[in-house]
Protein backbone atom coordinates (compact mmCIF):
# COMPACT_ATOMS: atom_id res chain seq x y z
CA UNK A 1 0.00 0.00 0.00
CA UNK A 2 2.85 2.19 0.90
CA UNK A 3 4.53 1.61 -3.06
CA UNK A 4 0.89 2.53 -4.42
CA UNK A 5 1.00 5.82 -2.33
CA UNK A 6 4.51 6.67 -2.89
CA UNK A 7 4.36 5.97 -6.73
CA UNK A 8 0.99 8.09 -7.39
CA UNK A 9 2.88 10.96 -5.58
CA UNK A 10 5.79 10.63 -7.98
CA UNK A 11 3.16 10.44 -10.92
CA UNK A 12 1.54 13.63 -9.64
CA UNK A 13 4.55 15.40 -8.84
CA UNK A 14 5.52 14.80 -12.88
CA UNK A 15 2.04 15.37 -14.47
CA UNK A 16 0.61 17.93 -12.23
CA UNK A 17 2.01 21.10 -12.38
CA UNK A 18 3.15 22.92 -8.59
CA UNK A 19 1.41 25.73 -7.47
CA UNK A 20 2.94 29.26 -7.96
CA UNK A 21 5.22 31.21 -6.08
CA UNK A 22 3.64 34.80 -5.09
CA UNK A 23 5.66 37.94 -5.09
CA UNK A 24 5.08 41.60 -4.29
CA UNK A 25 3.46 41.77 -7.97
CA UNK A 26 1.56 38.44 -8.98
CA UNK A 27 2.24 34.48 -9.12
CA UNK A 28 5.84 33.91 -10.42
CA UNK A 29 6.32 31.02 -13.25
CA UNK A 30 9.64 29.69 -13.85
CA UNK A 31 11.28 26.69 -15.77
CA UNK A 32 9.13 24.18 -14.11
CA UNK A 33 5.58 22.78 -14.75
CA UNK A 34 3.68 25.69 -12.66
CA UNK A 35 0.67 26.73 -12.89
CA UNK A 36 -0.99 30.04 -11.48
CA UNK A 37 -5.45 29.67 -11.11
CA UNK A 38 -7.55 32.04 -11.52
CA UNK A 39 -9.75 33.40 -8.56
CA UNK A 40 -12.93 31.81 -9.54
CA UNK A 41 -10.16 28.47 -9.99
CA UNK A 42 -11.93 28.01 -13.01
CA UNK A 43 -8.84 28.31 -15.30
CA UNK A 44 -5.25 28.30 -14.88
CA UNK A 45 -1.78 29.29 -16.94
CA UNK A 46 0.18 26.32 -16.58
CA UNK A 47 3.84 26.59 -18.08
CA UNK A 48 5.32 23.79 -20.21
CA UNK A 49 9.26 23.51 -20.51
CA UNK A 50 10.38 22.62 -24.33
CA UNK A 51 14.33 22.19 -25.11
CA UNK A 52 15.41 24.14 -27.88
CA UNK A 53 17.77 21.74 -30.04
CA UNK A 54 19.48 24.30 -31.79
CA UNK A 55 21.36 26.19 -28.55
CA UNK A 56 20.31 22.74 -25.97
CA UNK A 57 18.26 25.90 -23.92
CA UNK A 58 14.98 25.14 -21.86
CA UNK A 59 12.67 27.87 -23.18
CA UNK A 60 8.96 27.49 -21.60
CA UNK A 61 5.49 28.12 -23.43
CA UNK A 62 2.71 29.24 -21.42
CA UNK A 63 -0.79 28.19 -22.01
CA UNK A 64 -4.67 28.31 -20.96
CA UNK A 65 -6.47 25.74 -19.45
CA UNK A 66 -10.24 25.69 -18.42
CA UNK A 67 -11.08 23.41 -15.64
CA UNK A 68 -12.84 20.34 -16.67
CA UNK A 69 -11.34 20.86 -20.31
CA UNK A 70 -8.19 18.56 -21.71
CA UNK A 71 -7.42 21.43 -24.51
CA UNK A 72 -4.51 23.74 -23.49
CA UNK A 73 -4.60 26.80 -25.25
CA UNK A 74 -1.26 29.01 -26.00
CA UNK A 75 -0.39 32.14 -24.38
CA UNK A 76 1.33 33.97 -26.89
CA UNK A 77 4.09 35.91 -25.59
CA UNK A 78 6.67 37.77 -27.65
CA UNK A 79 8.32 36.70 -31.19
CA UNK A 80 9.85 33.83 -29.48
CA UNK A 81 6.09 32.41 -27.78
CA UNK A 82 7.85 31.37 -24.82
CA UNK A 83 10.39 33.03 -22.22
CA UNK A 84 13.57 31.92 -20.56
CA UNK A 85 13.84 33.61 -17.37
CA UNK A 86 10.37 33.73 -15.66
CA UNK A 87 6.73 35.77 -15.50
CA UNK A 88 4.75 36.83 -13.34
CA UNK A 89 0.56 36.05 -13.81
CA UNK A 90 -1.85 38.44 -11.94
CA UNK A 91 -5.18 37.44 -12.65
CA UNK A 92 -8.08 40.00 -12.58
CA UNK A 93 -10.55 39.86 -9.76
CA UNK A 94 -13.41 38.60 -12.27
CA UNK A 95 -11.39 35.85 -13.58
CA UNK A 96 -11.64 36.95 -17.19
CA UNK A 97 -8.73 38.72 -18.10
CA UNK A 98 -4.84 38.47 -16.81
CA UNK A 99 -1.69 39.98 -17.36
CA UNK A 100 1.94 38.54 -18.06
CA UNK A 101 4.79 40.22 -16.54
CA UNK A 102 7.54 39.08 -18.79
CA UNK A 103 10.92 39.29 -17.46
CA UNK A 104 14.31 38.87 -19.20
CA UNK A 105 17.85 37.94 -17.98
CA UNK A 106 18.70 41.80 -18.84
CA UNK A 107 16.98 42.72 -15.76
CA UNK A 108 13.86 44.48 -18.59
CA UNK A 109 10.83 43.59 -18.78
CA UNK A 110 7.58 43.72 -20.78
CA UNK A 111 3.51 43.19 -19.84
CA UNK A 112 0.88 42.20 -22.43
CA UNK A 113 -2.87 42.21 -21.37
CA UNK A 114 -5.07 38.86 -22.18
CA UNK A 115 -8.82 38.49 -22.49
CA UNK A 116 -9.60 34.55 -21.60
CA UNK A 117 -12.30 34.59 -24.29
CA UNK A 118 -9.91 36.03 -27.18
CA UNK A 119 -6.25 35.40 -26.29
CA UNK A 120 -5.14 35.85 -30.22
CA UNK A 121 -5.86 40.00 -29.19
CA UNK A 122 -2.98 40.63 -26.69
CA UNK A 123 -2.34 44.44 -25.50
CA UNK A 124 0.90 45.21 -25.63
CA UNK A 125 1.05 47.62 -22.43
CA UNK A 126 4.37 49.39 -23.09
CA UNK A 127 2.80 50.40 -27.06
CA UNK A 128 -0.44 51.52 -25.21
CA UNK A 129 1.45 53.41 -23.02
CA UNK A 130 3.61 55.20 -25.63
CA UNK A 131 0.16 56.22 -27.64
CA UNK A 132 -1.66 57.76 -24.19
CA UNK A 133 1.68 59.92 -22.70
CA UNK A 134 1.51 63.00 -23.77
CA UNK A 135 4.09 64.62 -21.35
CA UNK A 136 7.38 64.65 -22.85
CA UNK A 137 9.26 64.57 -19.84
CA UNK A 138 7.43 60.76 -19.33
CA UNK A 139 8.28 59.88 -22.70
CA UNK A 140 11.70 60.38 -22.39
CA UNK A 141 11.54 56.67 -21.45
CA UNK A 142 10.80 55.57 -24.50
CA UNK A 143 13.47 57.64 -26.16
CA UNK A 144 16.55 56.70 -24.08
CA UNK A 145 19.57 55.13 -26.15
CA UNK A 146 18.75 52.17 -24.15
CA UNK A 147 16.16 50.70 -22.67
CA UNK A 148 18.21 48.08 -20.27
CA UNK A 149 17.41 47.75 -16.57
CA UNK A 150 13.70 49.65 -17.60
CA UNK A 151 10.54 47.35 -16.65
CA UNK A 152 7.06 48.47 -17.38
CA UNK A 153 5.01 46.03 -15.38
CA UNK A 154 1.60 45.52 -14.09
CA UNK A 155 1.67 45.73 -10.58
CA UNK A 156 -2.06 44.96 -9.50
CA UNK A 157 -5.08 45.08 -10.54
CA UNK A 158 -7.19 47.84 -8.98
CA UNK A 159 -10.73 46.31 -9.78
CA UNK A 160 -11.72 44.60 -12.77
CA UNK A 161 -11.51 47.53 -15.24
CA UNK A 162 -8.46 49.64 -13.82
CA UNK A 163 -4.84 48.80 -14.02
CA UNK A 164 -1.69 50.09 -11.76
CA UNK A 165 1.73 50.29 -14.30
CA UNK A 166 4.94 50.82 -12.97
CA UNK A 167 7.82 52.19 -14.92
CA UNK A 168 10.91 51.60 -13.46
CA UNK A 169 14.38 50.92 -13.63
CA UNK A 170 17.58 49.20 -12.22
CA UNK A 171 21.11 50.69 -12.11
CA UNK A 172 24.40 49.24 -10.83
CA UNK A 173 25.29 51.81 -8.18
CA UNK A 174 29.45 52.48 -7.33
CA UNK A 175 28.92 49.46 -4.80
CA UNK A 176 28.42 47.28 -7.41
CA UNK A 177 24.42 46.68 -6.44
CA UNK A 178 21.28 47.50 -8.53
CA UNK A 179 19.74 50.86 -7.19
CA UNK A 180 16.26 52.09 -8.04
CA UNK A 181 16.80 55.41 -10.32
CA UNK A 182 13.36 56.64 -11.35
CA UNK A 183 9.71 55.15 -11.14
CA UNK A 184 6.51 56.21 -12.54
CA UNK A 185 3.32 54.73 -11.41
CA UNK A 186 0.07 54.99 -13.44
CA UNK A 187 -3.87 54.07 -13.44
CA UNK A 188 -5.76 52.99 -16.81
CA UNK A 189 -8.69 51.94 -17.23
CA UNK A 190 -7.60 49.12 -19.86
CA UNK A 191 -8.67 51.53 -22.99
CA UNK A 192 -7.72 55.31 -23.71
CA UNK A 193 -7.57 56.74 -19.99
CA UNK A 194 -4.34 57.09 -18.04
CA UNK A 195 -3.61 58.97 -14.94
CA UNK A 196 0.18 59.32 -13.45
CA UNK A 197 0.16 58.92 -9.97
CA UNK A 198 1.29 61.85 -7.71
CA UNK A 199 5.14 61.24 -6.88
CA UNK A 200 6.51 61.45 -3.63
CA UNK A 201 9.80 63.38 -5.33
CA UNK A 202 10.39 64.68 -8.58
CA UNK A 203 11.23 61.04 -10.06
CA UNK A 204 10.78 62.63 -13.54
CA UNK A 205 13.62 64.87 -14.25
CA UNK A 206 15.70 61.32 -13.46
CA UNK A 207 14.31 59.48 -16.59
CA UNK A 208 17.34 59.09 -19.17
CA UNK A 209 17.03 61.54 -22.28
Amino acid sequence: MKILVALSLMVCSIVCPAGARETPYGKKLEHKREAAWSPNKRYKIETVPFLQKSCDNHVCHLFLVQQGYQKRRPVKLDDTNGYDHFVEVLWSPTSMAFVVNLYDPGRTACSYLYNVNDLGHRVDIEQRLKLLIKDKDQMRVFHSRTMQGIKILATRWINSKWLEIRIEDDKVNAAGHYCESFSLTYRWNLKDKLFLEPQKDDKISRVPS
